[in-house]
């Protein structure tokens, strides 16, 4: 009988840890991730991202695009080096759109959008990203979003 109810709270307390990987890589997808046929070349949809994303204003964003999803998310389970601890740092370098803000009044300004290849950096928990910690090794040209 305690064996029982040791193997259910184990499996109650497996099942909250996967929903809250789960929870940090939606928050990690809504920041870092662009949605799908996001229109890079228009000023617009940044805008409404980083309104609707609560990003606006902050020093520098950084976004990978929605076909790179699952190349990011294979940083976590094999695909990346440890760095130390839960930091991993990818193989290869990905398309990174850097979107520097701020907030004039109750409006959004663009400072600047760039994108280049880089080497990306993330926080895994369990095998899913949580944290875009950063990136690195730039290659080839950076050039304007829009």
């Amino acid at each position: 009988m305690r064996s029982e109810a040791l193997l259910s709270l184990l499996f109650i307390l497996a099942l909250s840890d996967r929903a809250d990987c789960q929870n940090q890589y939606d928050r990690f997808k809504r920041r870092h991730i662009l949605p799908n046929k996001f229109n890079t070349r228009n000023m617009n949809p940044w805008v409404n991202h980083l309104m609707n994303n609560n990003l606006c204003g902050q020093t520098m964003s950084s976004f990978v695009p929605s076909n790179q999803e699952n190349n990011i998310i294979e940083i976590c389970r094999g695909a990346g080096i440890r760095q130390q601890g839960n930091l991993f740092i990818s193989i290869r370098h990905f398309p990174v759109y850097i979107v520097t803000s701020h907030r004039e009044q109750q409006m959004c300004v663009i400072n600047e959008c760039t994108v280049g290849d880089y080497i990306v950096i993330v926080a895994c928990d369990g095998d899913l990203p949580a944290h875009y910690h950063g990136q690195e090794d730039e290659i080839g040209q950076i050039v304007h979003c829009y």
